[in-house]
């Protein structure tokens, strides 16, 4: 894929557990309240590339199209990402240019001492305060594993993060849409503190002092897009308000699934008369590469679509976002692949 650059500013952040690696292809410094000559720019994270990777020359056939982009940018060796950088923390460091202390977040997993257990798990106003707080897979709405005899602590999710209200059949089945709409509040943490419970979306979990560069864009009448690893939790992207990315994409990686019969990943849950059916040969995304890979192109699907001029599933047009952010998850199941002539990196790496 060929980016037009006069259209396109290109910031790649490589983000890994020490460090960020920007380039962006204009050397000239730009005084932030000054117009810049770029209106759309694509941030690139990807999963565990170390800058020492970027520069070790054993890698350099592997990294063409990366370095092609560092070699248009400007590189900043010294930047740093959080400690600890896994999850949360690293992408809210490189969204918010904040860290856990300041964030108020310090992984996707971690206890709560001021809220109270989800309504699933039987959470209401006399419940004590203190709870795990999961903000990961288990927010998507959710399939029972053995559908046969289901039970909400042991279920499967799905792409798009549709399912059961707490993974329970009896109450009802909602369609995933990638994002908010995935949620199942049954699973969050609630804020029982006025003596009302409410639960505590992903984006309310943030320090509400903190802004992330999709609140500061959208505010600035900007269009908006995002795509990561989980369909509800990351909807922590969205910062204050909870309504600043206007295109969210964001297919769930700990989905379980199967491959077609082009090599295409899709949910390995169908319905047969309203009852899931589970195919036999499952598999979740990160089992294997070749899962991982097929799951990146989709991520990757989205971006070019909105390079395009479409929305994130193509199925209408849209505005090119002027803020975009993708996390590709491959490298952090050790995937190198050499480029395709003409094609770039494939898979889940860069088209």
């Amino acid at each position: 894929m060929m980016f037009n650059r006069s259209k396109l500013a290109l910031a790649l952040t490589m983000v890994c557990g020490a460090s960020i690696s920007m380039a962006i292809p204009n050397r000239t410094a730009i005084a932030a309240s000054a117009p810049g000559p770029y209106q759309h720019v694509l941030i690139l994270s990807v999963d565990g590339l170390r800058s020492a990777d970027i520069l070790d020359p054993a890698l350099k056939p592997y990294l063409t199209n990366i370095n092609s982009l560092r070699s248009v940018g400007v590189t900043y060796p010294n930047a740093f990402t959080t400690s600890p950088s896994d999850s949360f923390p690293g992408t809210l460091s490189y969204l918010t240019g904040a860290g856990p202390a300041t964030t108020g977040v310090y992984y996707d997993d971690t206890y709560a001492r001021n809220l109270t257990v989800p309504i699933a798990e039987g959470g209401n106003i006399n419940s004590p305060f203190g709870t795990e707080a999961t903000y990961f897979e288990l927010l998507d709405y959710s399939i029972p594993a053995d559908p046969s005899h289901p039970d909400p602590n042991n279920v499967i999710w799905r792409l798009d993060g549709g399912g059961y209200i707490s993974g329970e059949p009896t109450k009802g089945f909602v369609q995933g849409d990638y994002g908010k709409g995935s949620i199942d509040k049954t699973r969050l943490p609630q804020n029982c503190s006025s003596g009302i419970c409410k639960p505590v979306y992903p984006w309310q979990y943030l320090n509400p002092d903190i802004n992330t560069i999709f609140n500061v864009a959208h505010n600035a009448g900007l269009y908006t897009a995002f795509s990561d690893k989980h369909a509800g939790a990351y909807n922590i992207a969205q910062g204050r308000g909870g309504d600043s990315i206007n295109d969210y994409y964001s297919p769930e990686i700990n989905a379980s699934v199967i491959l077609d019969q082009n090599g295409k990943l899709k949910d390995a849950v169908s319905f047969n008369a309203g009852k899931p059916v589970i195919a036999p040969n499952a598999h979740v995304v990160t089992d294997n590469t070749t899962y991982t890979k097929t799951y990146d192109d989709l991520k990757v699907k989205a971006i070019l679509n909105e390079i395009n001029g479409r929305n994130s599933l193509g199925t209408k047009n849209a505005p090119v976002p002027n803020v975009f952010a993708i996390d590709l998850s491959g490298n952090e199941n050790f995937i190198w692949l050499k480029p395709s002539s003409g094609e770039g990196f494939r898979g889940s790496c860069f088209i």
